[in-house]
């Protein structure tokens, strides 16, 4: 298997590892405001795309709702990550949006699946907190 990179709120670069752990994200949201709250890519050393990964809800928030939609983001590599130079330009990813229901204020959770291109998975839990 190729090492490939995957970018989220954290970026890093797989070892022939094709399950990784559960990763944990806090964020902050104004009520009554839809925001991105995390996206993800898989790419190459020469930073072109190994396709977009799919990202699966495994738990609804209870106090809000999520939606998955395609767009651009800027990698977050390392300065001594050699996709480093990736950071420059913009890459197609999954990003996953949150708006919290109307009213609404405290704490949400959800859970997400990402699957890369390479089968490679990564489960995310995020705690939202709605101000």
């Amino acid at each position: 298997m190729k090492n490939i990179a995957i970018v989220g709120s954290l970026a890093f670069t797989l070892s022939g590892c094709t399950t990784l752990g559960v990763m944990q994200a806090n964020e902050t949201i104004p009520a009554g405001r839809i925001r991105k709250v995390d996206f993800y890519s898989a790419l190459h050393e020469d930073c072109s795309s190994m396709g977009e990964p799919t990202v699966r809800i495994s738990q609804q928030p209870q106090h809000g709702h999520l939606e998955i939609k395609p767009g651009k983001d800027y990698s977050r590599f390392t300065k001594t990550n050699p996709r480093n130079v990736c950071n420059k330009m913009p890459t197609q990813s999954a990003q996953l949006w949150y708006k919290p229901d109307s009213g609404y204020t405290g704490t949400d959770t959800f859970s997400v699946l990402i699957i890369y291109p390479d089968n490679g998975t990564r489960s995310r839990n995020y705690t939202i907190h709605v101000i």
